[in-house]
């Protein structure tokens, strides 16, 4: 699972690289911008798989997932406007 996480966290990574209007201006910042997004997601999945041993995740926690993502590239995307 780790491998796996890694290997998306570096294919967001080089995506965040790619997006000019985020203007990224060097690679570790997109990699930190890459893991930030992966937190979110490992926390989401670690609170419902481990500790609500719930298997499938509710419309609600996608939406709760979306906006936190949302909420962090959203001052990033405006001050490349």
């Amino acid at each position: 699972m780790i491998d796996a996480i890694q290997q998306i966290q570096a294919r967001l990574s080089q995506a965040f690289q790619n997006i000019e209007k985020l203007a990224l201006n060097d690679s570790q910042a997109a990699d930190n911008l890459a893991m930030i997004v992966m937190s979110i997601f490992q926390k989401v999945l670690y609170d419902e798989l481990l500790i609500k041993n719930q298997w499938l995740l509710s419309a609600d926690v996608r939406e709760r997932v979306r906006q936190q993502i949302h909420f962090l590239l959203a001052p990033i995307q405006t001050t490349t406007n």
